[in-house]
């Protein structure tokens, strides 16, 4: 049994997004542990800012006993059975299933993280723009986070996940991501 511990500034960040699914498939949020700790998810949640500025109701994340486990990826949907059939090479990663998802509109919105003390951890201000602009559809490709170094709310932090890993990896490491020393 691995006590986790208490996530840090910077421990616990946003990697990947997928807010214009497929027909019948579910989106998700996936979170990485870019430490060499477990760390704790009870009582994270997530949340989005609407257009007006406001808060929308959080969605908790993890209850007592959820960790993550280091340099490791969690995707966070209400459907983790339907999104391991929509991305059949992510099969074999790590989901937690959430009873509800904050309101991800697709031309663009705000993505809050939330510490348990309910401080930001991280915020991801999303542009369907952001994704390649050859891509003829964004139907079922994600976001995806190029390095953990560089910060969320930067544009060039994303990309479209490659067509070669089904356009998302959800639970996995990104496809699209810089290895960084």
């Amino acid at each position: 049994m691995v006590l986790p511990d208490s996530a840090g500034k910077g421990d616990l960040i946003l990697n990947e997004i997928l807010v214009d699914p497929r027909s019948g498939d579910p989106k998700f949020v996936e979170i990485h542990n870019p430490t060499v700790k477990y760390l704790s998810l009870d009582n994270w949640a997530l949340t989005s800012i609407n257009e007006v500025g406001a808060r929308q109701p959080l969605r908790l994340v993890g209850g007592e006993g959820n960790k993550i486990a280091p340099e490791s990826y969690m995707a966070l949907t209400v459907d983790p059975a339907r999104l391991r059939l929509s991305y059949p090479q992510s099969a074999a990663g790590n989901f937690l299933q959430l009873a509800g998802l904050p309101s991800m509109p697709i031309g663009a919105g705000v993505l809050l993280l939330l510490s348990p003390e309910r401080m930001v951890a991280d915020s991801l201000p999303y542009r369907l723009d952001w994704h390649h602009p050859l891509l003829r559809s964004t139907k079922g490709v994600s976001l995806e986070r190029v390095s953990p170094v560089f910060p969320a709310y930067v544009p060039s932090t994303w990309q479209s996940a490659s067509s070669s890993q089904e356009y998302g990896t959800p639970g996995r490491k990104n496809s699209t991501a810089l290895s960084i020393e």
